[in-house]
């Protein structure tokens, strides 16, 4: 009789489990703005440049100076509970410092805030203002407006057809500074990439 109510208690915790497990795996987070936690107070925030001067970088562009995963974040909890933070493409990036660029972020990111503790990563963007200073990790910034209905279709664009290159910055450029090919020359086109950086911008 004993075996038996040992036995009944074990197959209890089992389904208690079971459905423990399922709670939890139904568990979503609140996804919240950016803004909206900035304004609630519910973190502590660093944007910067992820490019460091002090490194050597075989190709810069390429690997975090005007676009690609070119800037990083810093986030830290102030909160008890387990949250989402949502930073939309299309956002813009203000720099402290006015020589440097504007960024516009061209991939919607969410970063996973847990109480109490911090959290860094890099992100998409791509620059917005072809004649000022590339930011670096020196370079601190602040979450500003999200760009006009035409620069923010060109982000979203870029971001649904993985056009985080070369081709895509020239896009941005070609929309917020009017550049020219003998302007883009500078940063690397050439007559093949201007043809698919047009082909970018008349698919919009």
């Amino acid at each position: 009789m004993k075996n038996k109510i040992i036995t009944f208690s074990f197959f209890l915790m089992i389904i208690s489990s079971i459905f423990s497990q399922e709670k939890d795996t139904r568990y979503k987070p609140a996804v919240i703005s950016i803004n909206d936690a900035i304004n609630k107070g519910m973190l502590e925030l660093k944007i910067c440049g992820s490019y460091d001067r002090n490194f050597f970088y075989e190709v810069l562009d390429g690997d975090g100076v005007h676009y690609g995963k070119c800037m990083a974040i810093v986030l830290k909890s102030k909160i008890d509970s387990f949250v989402i933070i949502k930073l939309d493409c299309g956002t813009f990036l203000m720099p402290t410092d006015s020589t440097v660029q504007t960024m516009l972020v061209t991939h919607k990111a969410e970063f996973p805030l847990y109480p109490g503790q911090t959290y860094s990563t890099r992100f998409y963007a791509m620059c917005a203002q072809i004649h000022d200073k590339a930011p670096d990790i020196e370079t601190i910034f602040r979450i500003g407006e999200m760009a006009d209905s035409n620069l923010l279709r060109l982000a979203n664009y870029l971001d649904a057809n993985y056009k985080q290159n070369m081709l895509g910055q020239h896009a941005v450029w070609a929309m917020t500074d009017q550049a020219d090919f003998e302007e883009l020359k500078r940063y690397g086109a050439d007559s093949n990439s201007v043809i698919k950086t047009k082909e970018i911008l008349n698919e919009l």
